[in-house]
């Protein structure tokens, strides 16, 4: 992070410098203000197929989320006692998200298939009848992913902004019984809100808003929830 910090400072401080030698001309100085805001807001490039699962730009080392029950303006203080932690290799794939890939159980061995590109496609457990498959748009961004076993199958759609930041994800669950003759279901709805973001151009700070709706009821709960997010790069 210091690294990615010096390179942010130097790149403003030079700009910094051209507006202190043209501060007499009115027109130099105005164009020195531009010149600070493209330095600014420039995002850095996606660097692999996994990095793009994600939506992280840059050669991301380690991401560690810290989610908290919101209120409906994300105001709040959130505690990083307890935090979900996704590891990547230097070349940019996974390495460890238990929440997601499911890797980093010494005693579940997992199987996963990639495309030419490297782009992961699926993954599959030994020690259970249980796979995930991971379907892409044409960008190569996360589009759908199905996690299945004997006893549940759970579907997520993801929409995504023009800078393919999620903006909107729907999951479908479904839990089977009676040997698989009955489903017990419930659908969720989640909107996302970028509340921060750090000069790669990953969102450091969000909030969401679920409408979760069981379908043995009519009755919709409402959840928000604040994330935060510390990033760290090669």
């Amino acid at each position: 992070m210091k690294k990615v910090f010096l390179i942010a400072s130097v790149c403003c401080a030079l700009v910094s410098c051209n507006n202190s030698n043209n501060s007499q001309n009115a027109e130099s100085s105005a164009e020195t203000e531009v010149k600070t805001e493209q330095c600014t807001n420039q995002k850095a490039d996606f660097e692999s197929p996994d990095y793009k699962i994600y939506a992280l730009r840059g050669k991301v080392k380690t991401v560690v989320t810290y989610s908290q029950e919101s209120n409906k303006d994300f105001n709040n203080k959130i505690s990083k006692e307890f935090g979900d932690t996704i590891k990547f290799s230097s070349d940019g794939k996974i390495i460890s998200d238990k929440y997601f890939v499911r890797v980093g159980f010494d005693d579940w061995e997992r199987k996963e298939s990639r495309d030419e590109n490297g782009q992961l496609l699926g993954f599959d457990l030994d020690d259970e009848e249980a796979n995930t498959s991971l379907f892409y748009n044409n960008d190569g961004f996360l589009e759908k992913l199905n996690d299945c076993s004997s006893e549940h199958s759970t579907d997520f759609t993801f929409t995504y902004n023009s800078d393919y930041e999620l903006i909107k994800s729907e999951k479908t669950f479904c839990y089977f019984y009676d040997e698989g003759d009955n489903c017990m279901s419930d659908g969720t709805s989640t909107e996302y809100t970028i509340l921060e973001r750090d000069n790669k151009g990953n969102w450091t700070k969000r909030g969401y808003h679920s409408f979760i709706t069981p379908t043995c009821n009519d009755n919709t709960e409402e959840l928000y929830v604040l994330e935060v997010r510390d990033i760290v790069y090669y």
